[in-house]
């Protein structure tokens, strides 16, 4: 193929000669292709086929560029003849050029762009993007020649496409040509000279030393500006590149629009300059606010980027503000209440087509709830009247709903919620009772009113007594004409408040009614009764009736005479008080009794004094046999020799212990312990006494035993019968004076009846003081509070008859007796203390001198009458022995006490009148 090119060309000489004659007479032959443009002479330019990737030569009817993707449409020949390439100067055959072509650009199928734009002027260190399009796959290089020489920037095959490559422009400044190569595959078929068609495109700029101006700080004032007024912008414009910035200028721009600018001096590399730029904001402009350095690009600069500065939401609208107010905030519950919704605008701008609706929550109705409104100007406001209904009290939030325009034909919407209170309503209740003063347990009937309205509300009537909170103690209705009653019977006393109390709902309001009531408590008396005087020691009951007859508790306070005091408490049954009680102090006691009367009955009191004297101790069973034994062992043993030197010997060593301790007792004590001896073994030895020279009825040694007697008695009984309390001042008049009484009189009979009667019937006999007596009378006494023995008897002459003696005894006894029923009727007759004491007394002295031993009278009567001894020592010692343990009736010892009197006189009147004796019948003298 190629061998016949050549020829071909060799013989181009001759068929340029000849083929003006033969393209002359060639036929036309229409033709038609697309392409790239991929060389250029004037009119005339290659076409790269894509599809054949053959080249043709069109003769346009136009100029087209290198890189331009055009359509033609012509005529070629089809004569074989050679001529040469217009463009190339090479040979080609005709059939290949396309004559009188129409050519349109369709676009540029390779193209070569810096930033979008060749010829511009960039600085050193700016960022450019080269951007360039590949038509088909092919080998691709991009050189820059710059004044430093060639620098290849890409040698690649590259796909079909648009392709970018950044970078920097660099040293030196001056002209740089950028060339794209794009080396488009021919078919080897086509008659090419080479085996690629190139298409090559340039680009050139220049680069300069340039400066870069950067937007660094700008002040909106005021801020944010509003529309429709006016502000102030002030910008910092820094130079941050290499080379002076030229004079330009900066603007403010809104909504698109040029609002301010100012002129900008030329800065040098690294300077700053503030600028301040007036502006005027237009209406309906609100938003971001935009500050741009050199605008009209004077300046080359390193970047453009910077050159604009925005400040968002810089312009405010100028809008309307509306504000929903309920006036008023509170209505009450279950009643239509009128309140007016106030809309007000505190926007800047009119408020136009404004809807309101309202949306009140569930329980709640507002009437109307929509409605329009035409405008409201600035600082304006609308009145609305509603009429609101509540089912119920309570906070309720209803959401008021407005949309509306601006000036500028802005929609807006706002939605609020404002609060209405729903008070309760207020629930009127008066409250009256009749009666209004009552006693205890006396029916009262409370009356009230409430509005008609509340019928059918269930009120608790409640009371209080003051300072006491309330108490619930019932229920009531009301009624469908307002009215409401309720019965009740006050169980206590006390100043009462009544009345009625409803605690609210979601309706009506708590509420309290009352009146006051006064209930009196039942009048209440306690009478008591008890003895007059009443003895230590002993029990005795405390009877009351409590008036109203009721169960209770009454609280007894017994106060004693030093003033102490106890409390007890006893049950009342059926109106009925009885306690027993047992008081040991003597002295006058006050008993304090109360029955607390509670709510219902007043408290009943009562008082009185009771005297408790003292009495003596009931002496036991036990201690009365002991005592017995005690005093006739006493009496027995000191009679006795043996005991005798016992009690000399005992009395001779104490006086040598004290002497040996330099204790000297004092001459009367000594004096009188040795009288003490002396009388002792006197008593002892000397069993008869000798009758005075002259007959005296009571001689000055009976004197002095009758007074030793009776003091020791009463010592001893005075002891006993105040339980021991001896050295008490308040037992003077209640023990020590009866028992002085009562001892001097036994002392006395006892006197008479055997002393003083022997001396009458002519024979002689004397009271003697008897130590052995005296002590078996302490010490049974003191320790076992049952006295036994007698301090002194009798003492006869030696030519006493001894039958004589037995009688005279049976008298005694008869006198005792009845002197010992004389002292029970005086305990009968309340004499306790004279009584008890002379009765105890005069039956210890009736049974010792009863024991059948010497110097005891009872042995003679037991010699001469065995039997007659026997019985009144028995009958003297069963006595005895009851009364000490108080099983002995007064009235009985009174009654045994009247037969011995009266056999005493029934034996004076026999002896007087006819000379018979009963003593004598009973003590006969025995036959020799």
């Amino acid at each position: 193929m190629r061998s016949l090119l050549f020829t071909l060309l060799a013989l181009l000489p001759l068929t340029i000669v000849f083929g003006v004659l033969v393209f002359a007479e060639a036929p036309r032959v229409p033709v038609s292709g697309e392409g790239i443009v991929v060389a250029v002479k004037d009119n005339v330019f290659h076409v790269y086929l894509l599809e054949e990737k053959c080249i043709r030569i069109v003769y346009g009817d136009r100029r087209v560029a290198v890189g331009d993707y055009v359509k033609y449409r012509g005529y070629t020949q089809t004569t074989f003849t050679v001529v040469r390439d217009p463009i190339t100067n090479r040979p080609i055959t005709i059939g290949y050029v396309v004559f009188d072509a129409s050519v349109s650009v369709v676009r540029k199928a390779v193209d070569l762009e810096v930033d979008g734009e060749c010829g511009a002027t960039y600085a050193i260190g700016e960022e450019v993007r080269i951007s360039f399009k590949v038509p088909v796959t092919s080998r691709v290089r991009l050189v820059v020649i710059k004044p430093s020489g060639a620098l290849l920037l890409l040698d690649r095959v590259l796909a079909s496409g648009a392709y970018t490559i950044k970078g920097v422009i660099g040293e030196p400044p001056g002209v740089r040509t950028l060339v794209l190569e794009v080396w488009l595959p021919t078919n080897p078929g086509c008659p090419l000279y080479e085996d690629y068609a190139i298409v090559r495109v340039y680009c050139t700029y220049e680069a300069v030393s340039g400066a870069d101006l950067e937007i660094q700080a700008v002040d909106v004032s005021p801020y944010p500006l509003l529309e429709c007024s006016e502000g102030k912008v002030t910008a910092t414009i820094v130079n941050v590149g290499e080379g002076w910035s030229k004079a330009t200028r900066v603007v403010v721009v809104i909504a698109d629009k040029i609002v301010g600018d100012a002129d900008l001096p030329p800065i040098e590399p690294g300077g700053s300059s503030e600028v301040e730029v007036d502006v005027e904001v237009p209406c309906c402009s609100e938003g971001a606010l935009e500050v741009m350095v050199d605008p009209d690009d004077l300046v080359v600069e390193v970047r453009e980027d910077n050159n604009v500065y925005v400040v968002p939401d810089a312009v405010e609208a100028r809008k309307p503000s509306l504000v929903a107010t309920l006036l008023p905030m509170e209505v009450t519950a279950t009643v239509n209440s009128s309140v007016s919704l106030v809309l007000s605008n505190r926007g800047e701008a009119e408020a136009r087509s404004i809807r309101v609706e309202i949306s009140p929550p569930p329980g709640l109705t507002v009437k109307p709830s929509s409605l329009n409104i035409d405008s409201i100007q600035p600082d304006s406001s609308v009145t609305i009247d509603l009429t609101v209904l509540a089912e119920r009290a309570g906070r309720y939030e209803l959401t008021v709903s407005m949309s509306f325009l601006d000036e500028c034909e802005r929609e807006w919407s706002e939605s609020l919620v404002v609060t209405v209170d729903v008070a309760k309503r207020e629930l009127e209740l008066t409250v009256k009772i009749k009666p209004s003063e009552v006693t205890v347990l006396t029916p009262v009937v409370l009356l009230g009113h409430a509005p008609i309205d509340a019928a059918g509300l269930k009120l608790s009537v409640v009371l209080r007594l003051e300072n006491t909170s309330w108490t619930k103690i019932g229920e009531v209705e009301v009624k469908a004409d307002g009215s409401f009653s309720f019965n009740f019977t006050p169980k206590r006393a006390g100043s009462y408040d009544v009345g009625v109390r409803y605690k609210g709902d979601e309706v009506w309001e708590e509420s309290l009614a009352h009146t006051s009531l006064k209930v009196r408590r039942i009048k209440a008396s306690l009478n008591l009764e008890v003895p007059e005087r009443v003895h230590a020691g002993r029990e005795f009951v405390i009877r009351g009736v409590l008036e109203p007859a009721r169960d209770a508790v009454c609280v007894i306070r017994l106060v004693a005479p030093d003033g102490s005091s106890l409390e007890m408490e006893v049950e009342v049954r059926d109106g009925i008080v009885e306690a027993r009680i047992k008081l040991n102090q003597t002295g006058d006691w006050r008993i304090d009794a109360v029955v607390p009367g509670g709510g219902i009955y007043e408290d009943a009191h009562s008082s009185l004094i009771i005297r408790v004297t003292a009495l003596r101790v009931v002496a036991q069973p036990a201690a009365v046999a002991i005592a017995v034994a005690t005093g006739f062992a006493v009496s027995v043993a000191t009679t006795l020799s043996v005991a005798r030197r016992v009690v000399s010997s005992i009395a001779q060593r104490i006086r040598m212990t004290l002497e040996a301790a330099g204790i000297k007792p004092p001459h009367w004590l000594e004096e009188l312990s040795n009288i003490y001896l002396e009388e002792v073994f006197k008593s002892a030895t000397e069993r008869e006494a000798p009758p005075p020279q002259a007959w005296r009825l009571v001689t000055p040694s009976e004197l002095k035993a009758l007074i030793v007697s009776i003091g020791l008695m009463s010592l001893v009984f005075t002891y006993i019968e105040s339980g021991g309390e001896m050295l008490n001042p308040r037992i003077l008049d209640e023990v020590v004076v009866p028992v002085v009484a009562a001892s001097l009189l036994i002392v006395l009979i006892d006197e008479l009846s055997e002393a003083l009667t022997s001396k009458v019937r002519g024979l002689w006999a004397e009271y003697a003081f008897w130590p052995h007596g005296a002590i078996s009378m302490i010490v049974t006494g003191i320790l076992f509070s049952s006295p036994f023995a007698s301090p002194g008897r009798p003492v006869s002459s030696r030519n006493y008859p001894k039958l004589e003696k037995a009688r005279l005894l049976l008298y005694k006894f008869l006198a005792l007796m009845a002197l010992a029923g004389f002292f029970a009727a005086l305990v009968s007759a309340g004499i306790e203390v004279m009584g008890d004491s002379g009765l105890i007394a005069t039956l210890a002295l009736l049974f010792y001198s009863l024991f059948p031993v010497p110097p005891l009278p009872g042995y003679e009567l037991a010699s001469e009458s065995r039997g007659c001894w026997l019985l009144v020592f028995l009958s003297s010692g069963t006595l005895y022995l009851a009364s000490l343990l108080r099983i002995l009736n007064p009235l009985v010892m009174g009654l045994l006490g009247a037969i011995a009197l009266a056999l005493l006189v029934a034996e004076a009147l026999l002896s007087k009148l006819g000379g018979r004796s009963i003593v004598r019948l009973l003590v006969k003298a025995r036959s020799k």
